[in-house]
């Protein structure tokens, strides 16, 4: 295998070109009056291109057999990131904000991705116009596949402990889990009474003074709590 299969390889399809603009309006100008200085200034030039390459352009990942998909940019990857964020904010705080959230994320992925599959279809259909080939490929698309079902993604090969491949379901799920969970603490699971005792554990010692100072610490007049609790009340109570 050549050494050029192992370069990383900028995907310039991802790239924020928003971004880019962002930082091309820092890039740093040197003023050149010799040869040197001009050699030096072209390199720094260069450096801070290549920062700004690196910042707003993802590498490409290794090549998996699957079909790339035109229309999957930086728009598009962009909203999928926020609707997963969306989903693990409902998920640990199940609240009418977070849900109304995580609706209007789903809403702008979905536009999003057909916004992009459109704009796709037809700058590849205007691209066909030129290109004999691609108006070949499209005509056959259309007559032996538009019609069929999507593909689902399926799992790559998984490998076992023996380097083989694995073919049982109880292999596949030893292979995911040392893979995604790796530091898994082995044994029995705490019983109650451990768990009661680490929960206790993390309870800071409460002393009758840190109750008294609480208690005096709102105004007079401050609204009672849930137990109709006052400070006035509280004065003629004695703690103990």
């Amino acid at each position: 295998m050549s050494r050029s299969a192992h370069k990383p390889t900028p995907n310039w399809r991802l790239m924020d070109p928003e971004r880019v603009k962002r930082e091309a309006e820092r890039i740093e100008v040197r003023h050149t009056a010799t040869p040197r200085q001009l050699d030096d200034a072209t390199e720094h030039l260069i450096q801070q291109l290549l920062e700004i390459r690196q910042a707003t352009t993802p590498i490409k990942r290794s090549a998996t057999g699957k079909r790339n998909n035109a229309f999957w940019n930086y728009k598009t990857v962009n909203s999928t990131r926020a609707l997963r964020s969306a989903e693990r904010e409902h998920r640990r705080q199940r609240t009418e904000v977070s849900a109304d959230a995580l609706r209007e994320a789903r809403q702008v992925q979905k536009t999003t991705l057909q916004e992009e599959r459109t704009r796709t279809w037809r700058e590849t259909t205007a691209e066909a116009t030129r290109d004999s080939k691609l108006l070949w490929r499209l005509a056959s698309w259309g007559k032996l596949r538009s019609h069929t079902a999507t593909e689902q993604p399926q799992l790559p090969s998984l490998l076992t402990d023996t380097g083989g491949v694995a073919s049982t379901k109880e292999e596949k799920a030893k292979a995911l889990a040392d893979k995604f969970f790796p530091d898994t603490i082995p044994g029995e699971p705490p019983t109650p009474s451990e768990r009661r005792g680490w929960i206790a554990s993390l309870i800071p010692d409460v002393t009758e003074e840190d109750v008294a100072r609480a208690l005096n610490r709102p105004s007079p007049w401050k609204a009672a709590g849930l137990h109709n609790y006052t400070k006035i009340g509280s004065k003629h109570v004695p703690l103990q």
